[in-house]
C-alpha cells in the first residue's frame, strides 16, 4: 500500500457568514467544512484543525530514545502503561497515514 500524505500544516478553522459552517483552511485553500453538529461543531473543527500537530507530536514521541524508559513499561499508570500508549501513538500515526490502525 503506498503512503498517503497530507497537505502540511499548520491549519486554522475559518468561519463562514453568520459564524457557521466552520471550514478547515491551509495556508493557500479550504481543506474541508465542518457539517454542524450542535454543540460540537466547533470543537470538531478544532480539533480537526489540530490533526497536523497531533500527528507530529505523535511521531517526536515515537522516535523518542526508549532506553531509559523501557524500566517503567510494565508500571500501570492509571489506565495504560507506556507500551500500550506507545501502541496507540504507532496505531494514531498509522490511521493518519493511510495505513492500518
Amino acid at each position: 500500500m503506498s503512503k498517503h500524505t497530507h497537505r502540511p500544516g499548520p491549519y486554522r478553522v475559518g468561519r463562514g457568514a453568520g459564524g457557521e459552517p466552520f471550514s478547515i483552511e491551509s495556508a493557500t485553500r479550504t481543506l474541508a467544512l465542518v457539517k454542524t453538529d450542535g454543540e460540537h461543531t466547533e470543537g470538531n473543527a478544532n480539533l480537526f484543525a489540530a490533526a497536523p500537530d497531533l500527528l507530529a507530536a505523535c511521531k517526536s514521541l515515537e522516535e523518542l530514545d526508549t532506553r531509559n524508559l523501557i524500566q517503567y513499561a510494565n508500571v500501570p499508570t492509571g489506565k495504560l502503561n507506556y507500551m500500550n500508549a506507545i501502541a496507540l501513538i504507532r496505531s494514531a500515526i498509522a490511521r493518519a497515514e493511510g495505513g492500518a490502525a
